[in-house]
């Protein structure tokens, strides 16, 4: 009697973890980093946050003014030019009023005061 010969099992690793700020940075293609932060002002645009840990675009809220950008990249998945903005939690831009909730989302990612966001290069965006 011959008995059955066992079959091979293929196990593949698993992806390398990335840390929070990997996965941030995956979002951005072709990032520049500015020498010096780069004043900015916006007739109207949109902030944005990309939490890590669910993986998704958060915004923030929407203001009109002066901001100041620390870096341009490509957002990964849309094709679009944004500008990587400093932003205090709760304190800049008139962005004041973050539900209680995103703020624990925030925390949960591990954003402290300072957090990374970003904002679209449109027309409403000029170069102070």
């Amino acid at each position: 009697m011959v008995s059955p010969s066992p079959e091979a099992t293929f196990v593949l690793p698993p992806p390398p973890l990335l840390t929070n700020e990997q996965r941030w940075r995956a979002q951005q293609i072709n990032r520049t980093i500015f020498d010096l932060k780069r004043s900015y002002a916006t007739a109207s645009s949109e902030l944005w946050w990309y939490d890590p840990i669910s993986q998704q675009h958060v915004i923030l809220g929407t203001f009109t003014g002066d901001f100041l950008a620390q870096a341009q990249f490509t957002l990964r998945g849309q094709g679009i030019e944004a500008l990587e903005v400093p932003y205090q939690v709760n304190v800049s831009y008139g962005l004041t009023a973050l539900s209680p909730a995103l703020v624990a989302r925030i925390s949960a990612a591990g954003g402290k005061d300072w957090i990374e966001t970003y904002v679209f290069v449109t027309p409403n965006i000029a170069p102070r």
